[in-house]
């Protein structure tokens, strides 16, 4: 049986809260949601590479607030991290930088 609800007072106990109910998945879940959600906003956008260093980059912001926060694991804290780098050096690859 899960916690009765008691003491939620804010955000960051229904996040806790969250996690405790969801057995860990609720901040993995929310930072995939993120990312999925940031990269169909911004598909629109004629370059994919773009699009995908932009969302990991946004989901990136959101993984380390989360982790701060004690509902994010380090695990996929640096999995966000190797997502952002991954996009920004795609990105980067296909520039065109001597002119």
């Amino acid at each position: 049986m899960y916690p009765l609800p008691y003491n939620i007072t804010g955000f960051v106990s229904l996040t806790q809260y969250a996690q405790v109910v969801t057995e860990g998945w609720f901040g993995d879940l929310l930072l995939f949601t993120i990312f999925t959600v940031m990269f169909l906003l911004m598909k629109r956008a004629d370059d994919f590479k773009t699009t995908f260093a932009t969302a990991a980059i946004i989901t990136l912001l959101f993984a380390v607030m989360l982790w701060i926060l004690g509902v994010l694991s380090t695990i996929a804290l640096i999995l966000s991290v190797g997502l952002a780098i991954t996009g920004v050096l795609i990105k980067i690859a296909n520039m065109d930088v001597l002119g």
